[in-house]
């Protein structure tokens, strides 16, 4: 049959204010399904936790877990009674239900968010838990890979480049969990995304009632070190005797923000060069060669700092080079 027509995509523009603690609201009203969704997201700068890399972590695993009014089984409990989502990070928390539970989920959201409960014994357990994840990948060579690229691509005291360690983690204690918690989780630096089932007078009352008491204050952070790309191409490795292949990574770092002109032609390029199954590094590498079962190129974007362009493959050891080779050919191919 021939294809219908494209739909016709209709993004509707969000209502949107502030609050006087300086928290930005944004709602869009969408009936379809009887589903109300909010996102708070905190704008925060990248920090470095240097000796205590790891604390943002363990700080997200700590949230969500209840809070000071209300015990973490309590919690769960009611959660799933109502069928609803709950998640919070060190950056973020997000909340989704049924219309006619929507209010008791977000009221449960933003007190978790603003009032968490962090005990040494919950603590003691994520500690615990993420030093276990860390020895079980210390000869892993994706994550070594991964280390060592970002420590090459931004260099040492950027906070991009640093990584967690048991060492890192055994320096964190619970005060400096609240402490990193107390310094950035501020209103002032934060978006409330609604969306769904409900109208804007519901949600201005809403968020009025369970986010106009949460006070603001500065958000902590760190100098960020300018980057610098080396000067000519620079080739680096990492010898791991238990690896049956080879991570090969080309990358370099870009200064690339959302409101850049060039910004949707440069992701364009990346779609044609390695987005997918159909991208020139997919059809090389995997197709033509069968070096690898897949070969991706990505980059991102930053508004605050350098972003990286990576072009990455997994292969067999014993076509490392000629990997390496046709990652490069295919760069410059895109280039010229």
């Amino acid at each position: 049959p021939v294809p219908g027509p494209a739909p016709m995509i209709q993004v509707k523009e969000p209502q949107q204010y502030k609050l006087k603690n300086g928290l930005t609201v944004m709602f869009v009203e969408n009936r379809k399904l009887p589903i109300v969704s909010a996102s708070l997201i905190l704008d925060n700068p990248p920090i470095s936790e240097g000796i205590k890399a790891g604390l943002s972590s363990i700080t997200g695993s700590l949230l969500g877990k209840g809070s000071k009014k209300i015990k973490k089984d309590d919690f769960y409990d009611e959660i799933d009674f109502m069928g609803s989502n709950i998640s919070i990070g060190a950056s973020s928390a997000f909340a989704q239900s049924l219309t006619r539970y929507f209010e008791r989920t977000f009221q449960m959201m933003a007190d978790a968010a603003i009032n968490p409960n962090f005990t040494e014994e919950e603590f003691t357990k994520e500690r615990d838990i993420l030093i276990d994840a860390l020895k079980s990948s210390e000869k892993d060579v994706s994550t070594a890979a991964r280390r060592v690229e970002r420590l090459l691509a931004y260099g040492q005291g950027h906070p991009y480049a640093e990584y967690t360690t048991s060492g890192t983690v055994n320096n964190i204690k619970l005060s400096d969990v609240q402490r990193f918690y107390d310094f950035r989780f501020r209103p002032n630096n934060a978006y409330l995304v609604i969306g769904g089932d409900i109208d804007f007078q519901s949600v201005k009352e809403m968020v009025k009632k369970y986010f106009a008491k949460w006070k603001p204050r500065p958000v902590a952070s760190s100098p960020i070190p300018k980057v610098t790309n080396p000067v000519s191409t620079q080739i680096d490795f990492v010898n791991m005797p238990n690896a049956v292949q080879s991570e090969v990574v080309v990358q370099n770092t870009a200064y690339l923000a959302k409101k850049d002109a060039d910004y949707f032609s440069v992701l364009m390029a990346n779609s044609i060069l390695g987005g997918g199954g159909e991208a020139r590094l997919f059809l090389n590498l995997r197709e033509d060669k069968g070096y690898t079962y897949g070969s991706y190129s990505s980059i991102g974007n930053s508004k605050v700092t350098a972003t990286r362009f990576r072009a990455s493959a997994s292969v067999r050891n014993e076509v490392t080079d000629s990997a390496v080779v046709e990652i490069l050919n295919e760069i410059k191919r895109i280039r010229t």
